[in-house]
């Protein structure tokens, strides 16, 4: 319970350091609280997803202007991550040779009845993604940019501040103003 209290404000300060890094200020129980409702929504959500929604709609929340938070939480990400990625290099080679020993047989034999049907779905994901990055690399090249600027405008509105209506973490003006823009923008009728 200590560590994970300890980490908590371990990241709520983390996060204040980068908002005064970019000119804003919460107090320390704010970002506690922003640190906290994350955990949780990570927590309950596919892949942790929703952890950085609940940031997001925190960091608005406590009056911080959304360029901003997306700005801190891209910068919370990519410091994070490859320190992650890292430690997680160390574990693999400190541990995996083990882990291997011991799986192998299991997953060899899994596989060796199923093997096809890995190779066929691992060929349609990847057809898949590629068919999707050809039609949105279509889309992208023919918009000027002042719309390729207003295709990223929409995406932040419609996975993070939209949602995050339908959550109910937007209730006062300044949240609401936010939501409206996006509204306007993206064409979404919602009813509040």
């Amino acid at each position: 319970m200590f560590l994970f209290l300890a980490d908590l404000l371990a990241r709520a300060l983390r996060i204040r350091w980068y908002l005064a890094g970019l000119g804003q200020r919460i107090s320390l129980a704010e970002a506690f609280r922003i640190n906290a409702w994350g955990d949780a929504a990570a927590g309950l959500t596919p892949m942790r997803f929703g952890g950085e929604l609940a940031k997001f709609a925190g960091l608005v929340r406590a009056r911080v202007t959304a360029p901003v938070a997306i700005a801190t939480l891209s910068l919370e990400a990519a410091i994070t991550y490859p320190l992650v990625a890292l430690f997680g290099g160390w574990l693999a080679i400190r541990f995996a040779p083990d882990w291997w020993r011991e799986a192998r047989p299991a997953i060899e034999q899994a596989l060796s009845s199923r093997w096809p049907a890995v190779i066929a779905g691992g060929l349609v994901l990847l057809a898949g993604g590629l068919a999707a990055w050809w039609w949105q690399r279509g889309r992208f090249e023919r918009r000027e940019p002042a719309q390729a600027r207003t295709v990223w405008i929409e995406f932040i509105c419609v996975f993070m501040v939209v949602p995050a209506q339908h959550l109910c973490f937007f209730n006062d003006t300044a949240s609401s103003e936010i939501y409206t823009q996006c509204k306007v923008r993206t064409g979404i009728g919602v009813s509040q």
